[in-house]
């Protein structure tokens, strides 16, 4: 997985886990499904390194937002 831009994410923890935040429109023209994509950018030492990624979306209202959850391995 290679991209031609820098993705803009979010790292976040809390009770011992961390997980990456990343808008759901950062990532298109990603050509990995989301799950590969976490296991990729979750890998420790190699690239981000969290427990899982959580890929979100703004819903219509300031207030409201979907989303997924994806674990690291």
């Amino acid at each position: 997985m290679r991209s031609s831009r820098p993705i803009p994410f979010i790292k976040c923890q809390g009770y011992g886990n961390d997980f990456i935040l990343i808008e759901e429109g950062q990532l298109r023209g990603l050509k990995s499904p989301y799950a590969e994509f976490a296991v990729q950018i979750c890998t420790r030492k190699f690239a981000g390194g969290a427990d899982g990624l959580i890929v979100w979306t703004a819903g219509k209202k300031a207030a409201e937002f979907s989303a997924r959850i994806f674990n690291a391995d």
